[in-house]
């Protein structure tokens, strides 16, 4: 072994570890990582939409955890309250022109939207109710959902 490659091996002992969270491999400069973020938003509001409109979250939560249902309990009242008033709030924030509108923030406006979702069906509560009135209030809520996907002019959400 000559010096250069004793140089060599006292440079790798000596080498600091790699900080935590890099990698300790040069990525070649062409791979990028990216993640489309309204494709991702997209994606989560229709999740929570079939989640909460289907009974899932119900079925999956309620059901199961006496916790989690007399604590959605406990705050049935004021969910309720705030119903109507927040969903005028976020369709106003949501029609064309608006800064969170979809044609020009699609990340905010899905986020807005699951955020719509979970309120107006009371983060998934079922209520007990028959299949009738399940389907009745199902029509009823998504109604404000539909106003805001096939909307043309400003405020037409709202008069929907």
């Amino acid at each position: 072994s000559g010096p250069d490659e004793d140089a060599s091996i006292d440079r790798r002992r000596t080498a600091s570890p790699p900080k935590p969270g890099r990698c300790p491999l040069p990525l070649p400069s062409r791979v990028r990582l990216s993640i489309d973020t309204s494709r991702l938003t997209e994606a989560a509001f229709y999740a929570i939409f079939v989640c909460v409109s289907s009974g899932l979250v119900d079925k999956l939560l309620y059901k199961r955890s006496a916790t989690a249902k007399q604590t959605l309990e406990s705050a049935l009242h004021h969910l309720m309250s705030a119903h109507g008033v927040l969903t005028f709030a976020l369709m106003r924030l949501l029609e064309p022109g608006q800064p969170f509108a979809s044609d020009t923030a699609p990340t905010s406006s899905f986020a807005i939207r699951a955020v719509l979702a979970l309120f107006l069906w009371d983060f998934g509560y079922g209520h007990g109710c028959g299949v009738g009135s399940w389907i009745l209030l199902n029509m009823h809520h998504a109604g404000a959902l539909i106003a805001l996907q096939f909307q043309a002019r400003a405020g037409e959400a709202r008069l929907d």
